[in-house]
C-alpha cells in the first residue's frame, strides 16, 4: 500500500493539510507494526460449589493456596448422611431377606406343583411374590447407592491443581443448594497464562497476516499464539458509543515468573 500511496502524495499534499495527509500515510503504511497493549490472565478459572445442603464442618484451604487434582478442599458435616446410608443399608438386608424367602417359596410352589400337591393358580401367585421381593431389593439397592453418591457429594474436591483465588465459606456455615447451587470459592489454574487485548478492525490485520506476536513482559520479549478473537458489538447506550472492536487472545508457552493476572504487557508482531 505504502507503493499506491507515492506517486500520489505530492498531488494529495496540495490538496489536504499536512497532519491529516501524514495521518492517512501512517494509517496504510505504518500503524499495523505498532505495539498494543494487552493484560495477562489465567487460562482458566471456575466457581465451585457442593451439590448437597447442610452445614460446612471443615474448610481446608485459604485463600491463595496451591492444591492439587483431586485434594479435599471442604466438608459438610456428615452425620445425616452416614445416618441416611445406615438406614438405607438396613433397608437392603431386609429386601434381600424377603427376596431369599420369595424365591424358595417360589421353588417349592413349582415343585408341589409338579406334585400336582397345589394348583396353577398358587404357583402363578408365589412367582409373583418372588418377582415384587426381587423389584423391592433392587429399589433398596438404588437407594443404597443414592446415599452413597449424597455422602460423596458432600465433600468438594478440586477438579484439578490449581491456585484457590477467592473463598467464601467458613465452617459452621449453613449450605442450602435446593434451588441454585451456591458458590464457595474459585479455582484458577495457574498452569498457563493468556493474554487479552482489545483492537479495532484496523489493527486486526496484523495479527492475522501470519507473523509472529511477540509478547512484551518484564523486559522480556515472549512468543504467543493467536487462540480466539472475538467480534465485541458497538454499545447500543447513545451515551457510551464506541467503534466495534476485536477481543483478541493469545497464549503464552509458559507462565513468565513473577507474573500474575492483571498485569500489563505490550504485544508487537514481527
Amino acid at each position: 500500500m505504502k507503493n499506491v500511496l507515492k506517486p500520489c502524495s505530492r498531488a494529495m499534499s496540495s490538496r489536504w493539510p499536512p497532519r491529516l495527509l501524514s495521518s492517512l500515510l501512517l494509517l496504510a503504511g505504518g500503524a499495523l507494526a505498532a505495539d498494543f497493549p494487552g493484560v495477562l490472565r489465567w487460562a482458566g478459572s471456575v466457581e465451585l460449589g457442593l451439590l448437597e445442603s447442610g452445614i460446612v464442618a471443615e474448610v481446608r484451604v485459604a485463600s491463595g493456596q496451591s492444591v492439587d487434582k483431586g485434594e479435599l478442599l471442604l466438608r459438610l458435616e456428615s452425620r445425616e448422611f452416614d445416618a441416611r446410608l445406615s438406614a438405607a443399608r438396613a433397608r437392603l438386608r431386609d429386601a434381600a431377606a424377603r427376596y431369599a424367602e420369595a424365591r424358595r417359596e417360589a421353588k417349592r410352589a413349582d415343585e408341589l406343583y409338579e406334585r400336582t400337591l397345589s394348583s396353577d393358580h398358587e404357583r402363578q401367585l408365589a412367582a409373583n411374590d418372588a418377582v415384587f421381593a426381587r423389584a423391592a431389593h433392587d429399589r433398596a439397592q438404588a437407594d443404597v447407592e443414592l446415599a452413597e453418591l449424597a455422602l460423596a457429594r458432600s465433600e468438594l474436591k478440586a477438579p484439578f491443581a490449581g491456585t484457590v483465588t477467592s473463598l467464601s465459606v467458613v465452617p459452621g456455615m449453613a449450605v442450602n443448594n435446593r434451588l441454585r447451587v451456591t458458590p464457595l470459592l474459585r479455582l484458577t489454574d495457574t498452569s498457563a497464562m493468556l493474554v487479552e487485548l482489545r483492537l479495532p478492525p484496523a489493527s486486526l490485520a496484523s495479527l492475522t497476516s501470519g507473523a509472529e506476536p511477540r509478547v512484551k513482559y518484564a523486559g522480556e520479549s515472549l512468543p504467543a499464539t493467536l487462540q480466539e478473537i472475538r467480534y465485541e458489538a458497538p454499545s447500543a447506550d447513545a451515551t457510551s458509543a464506541r467503534a466495534p472492536r476485536y477481543r483478541v487472545t493469545l497464549r503464552l508457552p509458559a507462565v513468565p515468573a513473577h507474573a500474575r493476572a492483571g498485569m500489563p504487557v505490550e504485544v508487537s508482531v514481527e
